[in-house]
């Protein structure tokens, strides 16, 4: 159901719609420190575009540190980089109309196909600035993200450059595309999401099968130590984020990356430890 934006603000604020003769100009706060600030607003409250401008003014009126006033215009995917303030009101509103949680679960659910989560988000009544900020904020590395042609969006977890469109369509392994707001908003994927492989469940037979497959590798760095760390390390948050076919592919390609872990990640047996590593991790925090 799509959040009531009035509602949710006028418990935190005075809510007002007002004109005035600034067109780049979408919304506007006042006193944001006061205990009750005044956040005006131009255009129908039920338009998509002035669903988020309300919820991005919320943010100035409820996040602490904002003072003053302030007045703002809807982001672009070209304004991403702008100030703090207003990035910090963007990634507010974002969350407040579309929560981490719910998309989540919509990118778990479709096995990261994104083009049924865009129509999920789409008919949540959300601006497509809204939707690509939630989920680059979510993706891991791998992903770009594109409204209409506009600049192309990519995760920053792991400080990953941005990219091309040109780029994108070269190196994708998956792409797709889907209209929010009458906006449409493309999507990449460099890495593939196998299927994740049936693996024994005896502890002692599934490491037997990673120091197997370690032998085959002498480099230093892939020792069973630096494995098992690099492997934690990752896993912790995907598995807490998607299912199990998302959390193996990422971490396929995330430790595919490392030169020296290549060639172990096509090893069919480290496949299966990773797989009975990764579908443990999965069991666990869903009982958690």
């Amino acid at each position: 159901m799509p959040v009531d934006i009035v509602g949710v603000a006028k418990n935190f604020a005075d809510l007002e719609r007002a004109d005035w003769p600034q067109l780049s100009v979408d919304g506007i706060t006042i006193n944001c420190s006061d205990p009750r600030p005044q956040i005006f607003y131009r255009g129908d409250p039920d338009d998509v575009r002035t669903r988020f401008t309300i919820a991005h003014e919320l943010g100035h009126a409820v996040l602490p540190w904002h003072m003053g006033s302030a007045e703002c215009a809807v982001a672009s995917g070209q304004e991403f980089g702008r100030s703090r303030f207003e990035k910090e009101a963007d990634e507010f509103a974002a969350e407040l109309l579309l929560p981490t949680d719910w998309v989540r679960r919509m990118v778990r659910d479709h096995d990261g196909d994104l083009s049924p989560v865009l129509g999920d988000i789409d008919g949540a009544c959300v601006s497509a600035t809204a939707g690509v900020i939630s989920l680059a904020k979510l993706l891991p590395e791998g992903w770009a993200l594109q409204i209409n042609n506009q600049p192309l969006v990519v995760p920053r977890r792991y400080g990953a450059a941005r990219v091309t469109r040109a780029q994108a369509d070269r190196q994708a392994s998956a792409s797709g595309s889907a209209n929010v707001n009458r906006q449409k908003i493309r999507w990449w994927r460099k890495y593939d999401l196998p299927a994740v492989p049936d693996a024994p469940l005896d502890r002692n037979e599934i490491y037997e099968l990673l120091d197997r497959a370690l032998s085959k590798h002498s480099d230093p760095e892939c020792d069973r130590k630096s494995v098992e760390g690099s492997v934690s390390a990752l896993l912790g948050g995907l598995a807490g984020m998607f299912g199990a076919r998302m959390a193996y592919g990422t971490l396929l390609y995330r430790l595919g990356l490392h030169p020296h872990r290549k060639e172990l990640c096509a090893d069919q047996d480290f496949c299966l430890w990773l797989a009975w590593k990764v579908n443990r991790s999965c069991k666990f925090r869903a009982r958690g």
